[in-house]
């Protein structure tokens, strides 16, 4: 849809890659969190569990893949991930 395609090219604009499931976890996680920003509020229980469970790992798996994902990004751009 129209919002995937947004929010996948804004990722790879700044510098994320498809190359790291992170990469789909957080297009996903922006998507779930600006069709419902109150998921901003509970993070691993609306954000994470719900991937996790769509895509067959934990809510601590989504959450480490994203970061190292961005860590990824920021150590390629040599700047601070957050």
């Amino acid at each position: 849809d129209a919002l995937k395609y947004i929010v996948t090219k804004a990722l790879l604009q700044l510098g994320f890659t498809p190359g790291y499931n992170g990469f789909f976890f957080l297009r996903d996680a922006v998507i779930i969190a600006r069709r419902d920003p109150e998921a901003l509020t509970l993070i691993t229980k609306l954000i994470y569990a719900p991937l996790a469970k769509a895509y067959g790992t934990t809510p601590e798996n989504i959450e480490k893949s994203i970061r190292k994902a961005a860590e990824e990004t920021a150590a390629r751009k040599k700047q601070p991930p957050f």
